[in-house]
């Protein structure tokens, strides 16, 4: 399973690497935008780098050549929701390296310091976007699940923007203060509620992706 998350890696080298420098440079072009820094350049590094994974395996008829194998349907599904968790990951290592030598070099950008709340912002718009686009591509494959790749790619843009606005103009209302509270500084529960919630949400999109695959012709 892991070798299918390399696999998505191996075949797309100088993909990669674009998809590396897509990260300082939302980083850069949103640095005036408080809060949309890191969701922005993650969301763009992973769509690129699983669109691209996706376009790879239907040109070469992967998905043939994968379950002639003796490997289980739910295996390559759950290597694809892997490789996000992985993007993801490195998203946020690039980005914390990039923000390292703008701060060492004295680089005159205005980068963000990420604080819990955005890694899990940052997760959740991550997950919500690939766990409702992946099961949408087992079910139809790539070429007719394209659209919906690309709507919800953007889509997520407008969302990050939507949600920053909202908090910024009503941080001042009693509810939002309390929920404030919940997740600073020793909000554990309130931490702990959200990842919960992320992972009963990408959880949930796995299983919805193995069903459909399982009842796919190929």
């Amino acid at each position: 399973m892991f070798r299918l998350v390399l696999k998505d890696i191996v075949i797309q080298k100088r993909t990669f690497i674009f998809a590396l420098l897509y990260i300082p440079i939302m980083a850069i072009a949103f640095q005036n935008t408080v809060g949309s820094m890191l969701p922005a350049g993650v969301i763009g590094m992973i769509y690129v780098l699983l669109i691209t994974a996706c376009a790879s395996d239907d040109k070469y008829n992967a998905d043939v050549m994968l379950n002639s194998l003796p490997i289980q349907r739910k295996n390559i599904v759950l290597s694809k929701y892997i490789s996000v968790l992985v993007y993801y990951i490195i998203g946020i290592a690039v980005y914390l390296i990039f923000s390292s030598i703008v701060k060492f070099l004295g680089l005159p950008f205005k980068l963000e310091a990420i604080d819990l709340a955005d890694l899990l912002l940052t997760m959740f718009v991550v997950f919500l976007i690939y766990g409702t686009y992946l099961p949408v591509f087992y079910k139809f494959g790539y070429m007719k699940s394209r659209a919906v790749a690309f709507i919800l790619f953007f889509g997520g843009f407008f969302f990050i923007g939507a949600v920053i606005q909202f908090i910024q103009k009503n941080l001042d209302i009693g509810v939002l203060k309390e929920i404030e509270v919940l997740f600073g500084e020793g909000g554990t529960a309130g931490v702990l509620v959200i990842f919960l919630v992320i992972v009963l949400m990408f959880a949930g999109s796995y299983l919805l992706s193995v069903k459909l695959y399982n009842n796919r012709d190929l």
